[in-house]
């Protein structure tokens, strides 16, 4: 059997529940303290549970999974990222290439330079006069 000391008598602490009855500014008067002012409160206990070996071991492998996913996925980033660098690279340097040989082209294919050089290498000069037209018989096609 527990006892309490209250206000200098013994209070027996069996069989007591909460009082029930609600008391406002201090209309009802009681036979000594209440339950409440007694009772003595009792503690959750604490919970003895071990997290289980499974668990933690499904979580380790889990994080470290995710862990090593996540370091793949930087490490193929990273990889795309110097290929794109010099795929870049090369791209520039074929398009300016380009734009040297269209360059090149031009200058080559100016009217200045194909006529006398179709007159001296190949015999070519430039007719003063017209073509003249003809045209054939149905005779000679036969």
């Amino acid at each position: 059997m527990i006892k309490k000391m209250f206000q200098g008598q013994e209070v027996k602490l069996n069989n007591m529940t909460p009082d029930p009855r609600f008391v406002y500014n201090g209309s009802k008067k009681t036979e000594g303290p209440l339950p409440s002012d007694v009772m003595l409160r009792k503690n959750k206990s604490a919970s003895n549970q071990r997290p289980s070996i499974i668990k933690l071991g499904l979580i380790i492998i889990f994080g470290t999974s995710l862990g090593l996913l996540v370091i793949n996925n930087i490490l193929t980033i990273n990889s795309l990222v110097k290929e794109i660098d010099t795929l870049s690279k090369t791209y520039r340097t074929i398009k300016s290439t380009n734009e040297f040989l269209i360059a090149e082209i031009n200058k080559k294919s100016t009217y200045e330079r194909i006529v006398p050089l179709a007159q001296r290498e190949l015999g070519m000069f430039i007719q003063k006069t017209p073509p003249e037209w003809f045209e054939l018989s149905n005779e000679n096609n036969k």
